[in-house]
């Protein structure tokens, strides 16, 4: 039997346990794909047995993920055992892959650990969010009633405000992608080049979408729009993945053969985890184990989706520390010496700045996460300076790739694409820190807002 705790606090009812489990969910999921693509490919390739084991563990691992996840959205019982789990078996795998680092290229020496630094960064954070005082209080009543406690929006808030900055950004990234490819040679190639272009179409409808949805229910609180919106975005997305699999198979049939015909299933895979995850947010009420002889209505949670967006704030800080500390801890000059030949060369003090950005993507996730009174200046504080690195960033890359005409073809061809190289450069860092900030800006409801019973 279900039961749904509203929350007399800021805080969902669940503590943002739910909000977790998406986000695990999502990673676990393009992880186990790739995973997946990874054996096979290691099997076929007859790698050594240790890196079979390895690869094999990682998928382990992925499964382990997302069945927390899943464990942690439902509001289950042993969730907190399945998180646990994950978390020491993820911590055991990543220990085993540093020694299995092998001698690497002077200039890709940070790449092994770096990637190590993925892979255990995570499973550190969803601790830490997991031994949090209201977490581990909600996860002694579920464990004390054996009941199940949700959000009161069922984390809809968060996933939409998520779907309007992700759907934001592939608007403008994928419309810029399609004005190049018009204008460029893409439609000589026949029809793989038609077909290329009918993808990036499908995926610009697809990311408006997304957005859309997002928006609609961020403004209206409409929980039937939200699920006939979404069905659109679903369908979309399934047909875009389509036209993958289709471009995939004739580029890979002429080219790489089997291997190709493998990668299918992992680029299908990612490519519909999200929307995936998006179909069972908004139907979660029509699952026949969470109904009650009443099933409580939707309402608008007071958090605005904010504890969602601070998990991946707080997860983007972490590794992007965790990124600096390494490679000093390697190469004291390493970082200095980036700085100094990156893109961003003309930007006086950019090493700081980007420390600075970090720092203050921690501290406004773990004031999101905590709905604290700090919450406005910490997001605002996050945006100002993520502006700041990147529009400065952006202005240093286009000056040295107009300077270095190092992009080929016309004139009008090279602007394009520092146009879009720009855009992507503008847009990605800043989405995130933007949607917090408004959501943050919003009047949070002294009394959960209900939503019309639709389900």
């Amino acid at each position: 039997m279900a039961k749904r705790v509203v929350s007399e606090e800021a805080l969902p009812a669940d503590a943002g346990l739910s909000a977790l489990g998406i986000l695990m969910r999502l990673g676990g999921s393009i992880a186990l794909w790739l995973g997946v693509y990874g054996l096979i490919l290691a099997l076929m390739q007859r790698a050594s047995l240790l890196v079979i084991a390895l690869v094999a563990m990682a998928v382990a691992r992925s499964f382990l993920h997302v069945r927390a996840g899943r464990a942690l959205w439902g509001g289950q019982p042993e969730a907190a055992s399945r998180v646990w789990a994950y978390v020491a078996f993820a911590v055991l795998h990543s220990a085993l892959i540093v020694p299995a680092v092998g001698e690497v290229p002077p200039n890709l020496r940070l790449m092994p650990y770096l990637g190590v630094a993925v892979l255990v960064t995570w499973p550190l954070v969803v601790a830490g969010l997991m031994a949090r005082p209201n977490a581990r209080a909600v996860v002694a009543a579920m464990r004390a009633s054996r009941r199940r406690i949700f959000a009161e929006d069922l984390n809809i808030t968060g996933v939409s405000a998520l779907m309007t900055a992700l759907g934001t950004v592939g608007v403008l990234v994928m419309g810029l992608m399609l004005l190049i490819s018009v204008q460029s040679d893409a439609l000589a190639g026949g029809f793989v080049g038609w077909l290329g272009i009918l993808l990036i179409s499908g995926f610009v409808l697809r990311s408006f979408l997304q957005a859309r949805s997002g928006i609609g229910f961020l403004r209206r609180g409409d929980a039937r729009a939200f699920r006939t919106q979404n069905d659109q975005y679903i369908l979309v997305s399934i047909l875009t993945t389509v036209v993958v699999g289709i471009l995939l198979l004739f580029l890979t049939l002429a080219q790489a053969g089997l291997l190709g015909l493998v990668m299918l299933v992992p680029v299908a895979g990612c490519l519909l985890s999200w929307p995936l995850i998006v179909r069972d947010v908004g139907t979660v009420e029509l699952r026949p184990d969470l109904e009650e002889e009443e099933p409580p209505p939707i309402q608008v949670g007071r958090d605005r989706g904010l504890v969602l967006l601070g998990m991946v704030l707080l997860a983007m800080g972490v590794l992007g520390g965790v990124f600096s500390l390494i490679s000093l801890l390697i190469d004291p000059e390493l970082l200095a010496n980036f700085t100094r030949n990156s893109p961003m060369q003309p930007m006086e003090g950019a090493t700081w700045l980007g420390l600075a950005s970090v720092a203050s993507s921690v501290w406004a996730g773990c004031e999101c996460i905590a709905m604290s009174s700090r919450l406005r200046p910490a997001v605002a504080v996050n945006l100002a300076i993520t502006a700041v690195v990147t529009v400065l960033g952006t202005i240093a890359i286009v000056k040295n790739l107009g300077a270095l005409n190092t992009l080929g073809g016309t004139a009008a061809a090279m602007r394009l694409q520092i146009t879009l190289v720009a855009g992507v450069q503008l847009v990605v860092p800043l989405a995130l820190p933007a949607m917090a900030t408004l959501q943050a800006l919003r009047k949070a409801p002294k009394v959960p807002i209900r939503v019309d019973e639709v389900f």
